[in-house]
């Protein structure tokens, strides 16, 4: 019993009851539950009993088997349409099929590279009908979605304009009227909307493209609806209309729309197709920008007998693979809409085709060529070809294209349009280039560079060259009335016969100077001429930023100079006037080295005004008519013939005045401030008296003054002569 006992003891010690062992420890990816089962988690029920495999996503089962009556289509792992690769955790789909879980299908070919792929709800909402027109009187722009349960999982292509089929690798043909068939009518519709206010724009969607117009502007829909979205040439006719209800009052706006024509190339693709008839059910209107309350409907006004809109004109056949059309004999044209009417003839020698007029008093027109279109470069009324090559044409209006221009006897007449050459330029062999203009503001000829890019010193604008070994004939001559006014020569020279020379910006001569003869203008910028001097008959006049020479001096033989305004200023090298003196209005500045006037100085107005280095007049003196003349320094020295102030006085404010001979005459008084004055060879003042604050030396000869001398400090002092006042 005892033994018993110790082998159960021992028992239940070894086997750990309660103590759960699971595979592989459910490889780090699940929990282990008390039965040693693992719980793997999220992702990794992939199968495997220790939670070693993923699980994949899951889609809409592409097939699966109907679970209730109709119902089908459950959740499956890669969608039923691929395998799930177990160490990844990806779905591997099979062709045809894609995205994370396989849901969806691949658009054929990748849309051959003309087109994007969308699903079946994506499709709905950007291409899809805006309403139901049926019931519902307007719409915002966006498609109805679908929802059923291949929404997200079956694909298509939405190719580009102009490409078509399932794969988007067939390319449209040129698309028009059939040319035999006649009488035929335009399309139209009428679309009537309904507004309580006439305000923000409508949005008209023909074949997913949206085009808005202006309800404040409502005549402009013509040329905002042609040519524009899958559109050719709209006509657009506008009426408005008041409608009372009951409770408000609202605007009728009445469009017609005629569509004259559609696109040779047409915008349609495998979404979109029209043969010239459009259903009013394939319009819509966009109220997101108009008032809140819009009604809009569209009603067919004319719908039987419309002109055709089809591939190749229905009068050849269209390859789909280059778009191109072949067209039967006796039609031609892109899209084989043009009646040509071929004429064939076997002769090297003759004609092609003939037209020969003879009657002597014949008044009609021999060939004549008419369109029922409007004019437009669309088409062509004549085209000529070699082999292969246009070498030319007359298009619909009325333009010529010719490769190459050989001659014109009896020369050419434009009208109107002038002359345009894109390339080749324009050679004129003999008789030079005659250019006539009645226009009062555009030039006679225009020469302008469009090249914005840099550009060289060796550029040319325009070149005028000759060949002659001689160089005594014009470049060029200007007449105004037969009178020549400019030329220049083929030495260089530059003849201006009248009015004179003219610059803004200043002119730089930098050798053999300049000779003018009849004056030069120069309005601003000044004149700089580094060497050869000026040589000027018949003056200069500078109106404003005065004359400036750096050094070399100038010299003016004859004539005189003129400053009216902004004075003359002299660095270095001093100003010298042989003769007929120098006339200044307005102030002379002389900041250094003097300035020596022979033949006398006449200042009108302003004063003269030496900073330094005084002044020196030679002979012939001084005359200062009015504003009198300021010494601030060094005084002012007058060698020979004396000073002759006739009215207006002498201020002196420093240094005093000093003469050294002849005296001193003054009429109208003399007022010395500070320093006093010293005078040899005696004062003399003839009238007003004299006013002196610091005192009044006289050395000999005494002083004689008529009309008092009053002297406030200081006092008189009289070294011989005495003073004699009368």
């Amino acid at each position: 019993m005892k033994i018993i006992f110790i082998f159960l003891s021992l028992l239940f010690v070894t086997i750990p009851f309660g103590d759960a062992r699971c595979p592989n420890s459910c490889s780090g990816h699940g929990l282990c539950n008390t039965s040693s089962v693992c719980t793997c988690y999220s992702g990794w029920n992939g199968g495997a009993a220790d939670c070693s495999y993923r699980e994949c996503p899951f889609g809409i089962a592409w097939v699966d088997k109907a679970y209730s009556s109709n119902v089908a289509h459950q959740l499956t792992e890669c969608s039923n349409s691929g395998y799930c690769d177990r160490s990844k955790g990806l779905c591997v789909c099979y062709p045809g099929f894609t995205g994370s879980s396989c849901q969806r299908a691949t658009c054929p070919n990748g849309c051959s590279g003309h087109g994007l792929c969308g699903t079946l709800y994506d499709i709905s909402i950007s291409e899809g009908p805006d309403y139901d027109s049926r019931s519902t009187l307007a719409g915002d722009g966006v498609g109805i979605p679908y929802s059923l349960w291949d929404r997200n999982s079956n694909a298509m292509c939405s190719c580009d304009s102009g490409y078509y089929g399932p794969d988007c690798s067939l390319v449209m043909c040129p698309k028009g009227d059939d040319p035999l068939t006649t009488n035929q009518n335009y399309a139209s519709i009428l679309l009537s909307v309904e507004v309580k206010e006439i305000t923000g724009k409508l949005g008209i969607e023909y074949q997913g493209k949206v085009i808005y117009i202006s309800l404040t502007h409502p005549g402009d829909c013509g040329t905002l609806l042609s040519n524009n979205g899958h559109f050719g040439i709209v006509g657009c006719s506008f009426a408005q209309t008041i409608v009372e209800y009951s409770s408000y009052v609202a605007t009728v706006l009445e469009f017609t729309l005629t569509f004259y024509n559609w696109p040779t190339f047409p915008k349609e693709n495998n979404l979109y197709s029209s043969n010239g008839k459009p259903s009013i059910y394939d319009f819509f209107c966009d109220i997101t920008y108009t008032n809140e309350f819009t009604i809009c409907k569209f009603t067919e006004i004319e719908s039987s007998n419309i002109r055709e809109y089809a591939f190749c004109s229905n009068r050849g056949s269209c390859d789909f693979n280059t778009g191109d059309c072949t067209c039967v004999d006796g039609f031609g044209g892109p899209a084989c809409s043009n009646i040509t009417y071929l004429h064939h003839h076997g002769s090297n020698s003759k004609p092609g085709l003939e037209v020969s007029v003879t009657g002597l008093d014949y008044t009609s027109t021999a060939l004549q060529i008419s369109s029922a279109r409007s004019s437009s470069s669309s088409f062509k009324f004549i085209e000529a070809i070699a082999a292969s090559e246009t070498v030319f044409y007359v298009d619909g209006e009325g333009s010529v294209g010719i490769n190459k221009l050989k001659s014109l006897t009896g020369g050419m007449t434009i009208t109107g349009g002038g002359l345009n050459v894109d390339s080749g330029g324009l050679t004129i062999s003999s008789d030079g280039l005659h250019v006539y203009s009645s226009s009062a503001s555009n030039p006679v000829a225009l020469y302008s560079s469009r090249y914005a890019d840099y550009l060289t010193s060796a550029y040319v604008a325009m070149q005028i060259s000759t060949m002659s070994s001689t160089t005594n004939h014009f470049l060029i001559k200007a007449f105004n009335r037969g009178i020549n006014v400019f030329a220049l020569k083929a030495n260089g020279q530059l003849q201006i016969g009248a009015g004179g020379l003219m610059v803004t910006g200043g002119i730089s001569i930098n050798s053999n100077g300049l000779k003018v003869t009849g004056g030069v203008t120069i309005r601003s910028g000044g004149l700089s001429i580094s060497s050869g001097g000026l040589v000027v008959t018949g003056g200069v006049t500078i109106n404003t930023a005065g004359f400036n020479v750096l050094r070399g001096g100038i010299q003016i033989f004859g004539g005189g100079m003129s400053i009216y305004s902004g004075g003359m200023k002299v660095t270095s090298a001093g100003l010298s006037v042989l003769s007929a003196g120098l006339a200044v209005t307005g102030g002379l500045s002389v900041n250094s080295n003097g300035l020596r006037v022979t033949g006398g100085a006449t200042i009108n107005t302003g004063g003269v005004y030496v900073t330094t280095k005084g002044m020196t007049v030679a002979s012939g003196g001084m005359v200062i008519k009015s504003g009198g003349i300021t010494v601030v320094a060094d005084g002012l020295m007058i060698v020979t013939k004396g000073l002759t102030v006739l009215s207006g006085g002498v201020y002196v404010t420093t240094k005093g005045l000093t003469v050294v001979t002849d005296g001193v005459t003054i009429t109208g008084g003399l007022t010395v401030n500070s320093a006093g004055a010293a005078i040899s060879g005696g004062l003399t003042v003839n009238a007003g008296g004299m006013r002196i604050s610091g005192g009044l030396t006289v050395f000999d000869a005494g002083a004689t003054i008529s009309g008092g001398i009053t002297i406030k400090d200081t006092g008189l002092m009289v070294s011989a002569g005495g003073i004699t006042v009368a």
